[in-house]
């Protein structure tokens, strides 16, 4: 489908329609929704269908296998669990390509339209999720390791924060630090986590 693209105009070097997804990236966009949550198992589905994206020498991903290596082999901190958190660009070919003259499809192969604009848009995926997600006691307890952070943007971290259940307001969280709470009452409890670049940018996640 994809041998005649010019694959350099695929600025991230992953392309989520040549990519094989067991779950819609798309969702998975920073912006917390019902249809998002995260957890080990699903993180790990987004990155390997991430890894199969890969179109070009762009993309330097560290390999599937090494990262589920780095995730079984993270301990815990003073019983903190650890959290393992991505957030790469990725490209997506617009649906409306072919409608705006950008591209046409012939014997299902893609041409693009010479000196026509470029029919990639750029999408963010951003997911976070601790190692275990049962607590048997009244506290919650997470550590970020920077040997669980997986990104391409290049930008600089500004704060990574906690929020337990909407209890506790956004806690402030440093790389190697456990940080907790105590929960008032037993049960699933919702967790935000959240990303903010020193750029302003900021991306949510949320695990039960």
């Amino acid at each position: 489908i994809f041998e005649h693209v010019d694959k350099s105009r695929i600025t991230t070097g992953l392309l989520s329609d040549y990519g094989a997804h067991l779950i819609d990236v798309e969702s998975f966009n920073g912006i917390p929704s019902d249809s998002n949550y995260v957890d080990i198992d699903s993180w790990k589905k987004l990155y390997y269908g991430l890894y199969s994206s890969k179109i070009n020498s762009n993309a330097n991903l560290i390999s599937p296998d090494d990262v589920l290596t780095t995730i079984d082999n993270a301990q815990p901190v003073n019983n903190a669990i650890p959290v393992a958190m991505m957030q790469f660009e990725y490209n997506k070919l617009n649906d409306d390509a072919a409608n705006l003259g950008l591209l046409q499809v012939v014997d299902n192969q893609i041409y693009e339209v010479p000196g026509a604009a470029s029919p990639y848009f750029t999408k963010e995926l951003f997911a976070v999720a601790p190692k275990s997600i049962v607590f048997n006691t009244f506290s919650a307890s997470f550590v970020f390791n920077s040997s669980l952070w997986f990104t391409n943007s290049g930008k600089t971290v500004q704060k990574i924060e906690v929020n337990f259940n909407n209890e506790s307001g956004f806690l402030s969280a440093n790389w190697g630090v456990p940080i907790s709470f105590t929960f008032s009452s037993t049960g699933t409890k919702s967790i935000l986590f959240r990303l903010t670049y020193s750029d302003g940018t900021s991306f949510t996640s949320r695990t039960n």
